[in-house]
Parts: C-alpha cells; sequence; structure tokens
C-alpha cells in the first residue's frame, strides 16, 4: 500500500508543481504583451 500512496502523492505534486507554472506563465505572458505595445505606441509618438 505504501508504494502506492508515494506513487499518488507524487503524481500529484507534478501536477500540482505544473498547473502552478502554468498559471504563473499565463500570469506573466499579457503583461509581457501589453509592455510590448507601449513600447510601439511610444515609438510611434
Amino acid at each position: 500500500m505504501e508504494t502506492i500512496e508515494t506513487f499518488a502523492w507524487i503524481l500529484s505534486s507534478i501536477l500540482g508543481l505544473g498547473f502552478v507554472g502554468m498559471i504563473i506563465a499565463l500570469a506573466k505572458k499579457p503583461k509581457h504583451l501589453l509592455n510590448n505595445q507601449r513600447r510601439k505606441s511610444r515609438s510611434l509618438e
């Protein structure tokens, strides 16, 4: 039983880290795109 529990714990931790990493990546992407748009508008002015 212990091996199944450890396997489940490892699997859930990997999924959890992947999910958190995905959220962080999604949170950073829009800001980066907004910064690029601001730079373009500044260069046009």
